[in-house]
């Protein structure tokens, strides 16, 4: 089976939704931290969820702009990118 990254979810799943990535320039710094990740087997067949709920994993705040119909992943302040050892 293919290597699917989390970008390959987000590109199939935002489409359909009428939403777009927010340009990088105006992204959370460490979004392809989250992009570049394997997508988790148990994401690769949801049934039907909020579309925020289906980007991204808990550790990322996904907000949505309505009126511009944008996503951009954020890290929550208390969170890092930094891998612990």
């Amino acid at each position: 089976m293919r290597c699917l990254r989390q970008k390959d979810a987000v590109r199939h799943l935002l489409p359909p939704s009428g939403f777009a990535l927010v340009d990088a320039a105006h992204a959370d710094p460490y979004r392809p931290v989250l992009l570049n990740q394997s997508l988790p087997d148990v994401h690769r067949h949801l049934g039907p969820m909020a579309l925020d709920q289906a980007l991204a994993g808990e550790a990322w705040q996904v907000t949505l702009n309505p009126v511009h119909r944008l996503v951009s992943f954020e890290l929550p302040p208390n969170r890092t990118a930094r891998p612990s050892m």
